[in-house]
Parts: structure tokens; sequence; C-alpha cells
């Protein structure tokens, strides 16, 4: 029964990831169902077996967001170098996202830090509301127009690290420490680090988000 309810909320979560990223790079979704439903279930498995199994969360965390990049690489067709930015991208805001919602939630009294840090309990609130509002911000999205247009169509395009380029290499790797040191600090179970740990997401997320801004200005 864990397993179950596991890989339906973590399902519904990486579809909704999916969609947002889709979106965030005006990709048209609906070629994608079933390579995002696939990629999702496998995220999915990979998830619960180091968490529940060997409880190992911050190395289940990182090994995901690498499985994810190469996803889009080899099933969305996408250079790698630029599906590492669309994820990169996509987790950070999910994540920001998510705990938005905790605060919200835990202000209002509906979940509290103690019923999120306890595996045993089955805790639809978050998951599916966060999935929700994603859902909904890729419908705004779509909606709008907005997002990004430069992600060649290409795997094999040229890739040359000079400029925004270099840039966007250099907030990768930023990017991928501060999530790494986000889930440490989650890790102690303390209200006042998951603050900390947004404000780093946001710091990290803001320069990602100006560098696509002049990414798609370029000729």
């Amino acid at each position: 029964m864990q397993f179950a309810v596991f890989s339906l909320l973590s399902t519904i979560e990486y579809l909704a990831m999916f969609a947002l990223m889709f979106a965030m790079f005006r990709f048209s979704y609906r070629f994608y169902h079933i390579n995002s439903i696939f990629a999702s279930l496998i995220l999915c498995f990979v998830s619960y077996t180091l968490r529940m199994k060997y409880d190992q969360g911050i190395a289940a965390t990182v090994i995901q967001l690498f499985l994810m990049i190469g996803f889009v690489w080899l099933l969305y067709r996408v250079q790698i170098f630029f599906a590492a930015i669309m994820v990169v991208k996509v987790y950070i805001a999910y994540a920001i996202i998510q705990f938005i919602v905790f605060f919200i939630f835990n202000h209002f009294g509906l979940l509290s830090l103690e019923e999120l840090n306890n595996t045993d309990v089955y805790n639809f609130k978050l998951p599916l509301t966060t999935a929700a509002i994603t859902f909904l911000i890729t419908w705004f999205l779509k909606k709008t127009n907005g997002g990004f247009s430069y992600i060649p169509d290409s795997q094999k395009a040229r890739i040359i690290f000079k400029g925004v380029n270099l840039a966007f290499l250099i907030m990768l790797l930023v990017a991928l420490a501060a999530y790494i040191i986000s889930f440490y600090l989650i890790g102690t179970k303390q209200l006042d680090s998951m603050y900390i740990v947004t404000i780093i997401l946001v710091v990290v997320l803001v320069p990602l988000l100006i560098l696509s801004t002049r990414k798609e200005r370029e000729p």
C-alpha cells in the first residue's frame, strides 16, 4: 500500500514538473505524454528505492536530477547542456513552490514539520497541492505564450562556452551545489533551515531566469 500511494503521488508530481518544463521552454507537451509517463515511473521507482529502502534521501535527489537530465536528452532529443538548463530550472522552481505551499499549510496548522518528516504518514496535501499549482502555472504560461524559445531543436547543436553559455555553465554548477546543500539543511528537520533553503533556491533561480532572458534576446 505504501508503495502504491508513494508511486501515485510521485508520478503526479513528476508529470507536473515535465509539464512546467515544457511550458517554460515552449515545447508541445501533447507529443510527449508517453515519454513523460515512462520517465516519471522510472524516477518514482528510483526515488522510492533510495528513500524508503536505503534511507538515502539526499542521494535520491541528486540521482533523480541527473536521471531527469538524461531523459530530457535521450527521450526528448535536447542537447545535453540545454537539457541540464531545463531540468535544473524546473527542479528549483518546483522546490520553491512546494516550500511556499508547506509554509502556508504550516502557518494555518494544516501540516506540521513532524508530519512532513514522518514517512509512515500518507501525506496527500502537500504533493497534490504543489502539483495542482504547478499545472495551473503551466496553463497560464501556455495561455499567455510565456516562457523561452532558445532551446535548439537538434541534439547536435554546437555549444561555445563563452558569454551567456559560460555564465549558464557556472550557474548550473552553483545550482547543483546549492541544491545538495539545501537538502543537507532540510535533513536537520528545523523550520528555520527550510526558510534558509527557500531563500537559497530563490537566489539561485533568479540569475538563471536573467540568463534565460539574455539568451532569448541573442540573435
